[in-house]
């Protein structure tokens, strides 16, 4: 299976208008993400975690391990906030393709997104190859 997504410019969309302090509904989540940095091909969006979010990641590493030796190993979900990626250019969005898939020192502030997406802009960061998925906008879907 190639996990590489296509980078070819077939799913490449038109860029929403979007602002800093933006909500912007996606189509795969009930919550809103927040605008955090905007370049000519990328935006860096960010949500806080909530306890439904943690519900479903033990409950997924339960269900993946409820037979093995590790079901005692469960790690909580760490951080506050989950952060994507928009890639104009490519229309899916994700993670960035660092270790651990996080940026910085983790809290997604505005400074820290517009650099993230600086070093986007110059080729230095993708978006994870693993961890990647369209970009659909929920206001789209339902239209």
């Amino acid at each position: 299976m190639n996990f590489h997504p296509p980078a070819d410019g077939r799913w490449e969309m038109t860029p929403r208008a979007l602002h800093l302090g933006d909500t912007v509904p996606l189509a795969d989540d009930a919550n809103p993400w927040t605008v955090k940095a905007v370049t000519k091909n990328f935006a860096a969006l960010t949500r806080p975690v909530t306890d439904a979010d943690r519900k479903a990641h033990r409950g997924a590493y339960d269900e993946a391990h409820w037979d093995d030796d590790l079901a005692d190993s469960y790690e909580e979900l760490e951080g506050d906030v989950f952060y994507t990626v928009l890639d104009w250019r490519n229309g899916y969005r994700g993670p960035c393709n660092l270790i651990g898939q996080s940026y910085g020192d983790g809290d997604y502030a505005e400074a820290e997104c517009a650099a993230m997406l600086a070093e986007f802009e110059a080729g230095d960061l993708e978006i994870s190859h693993r961890n990647w998925e369209r970009i659909a906008f929920a206001d789209e879907v339902a239209a």
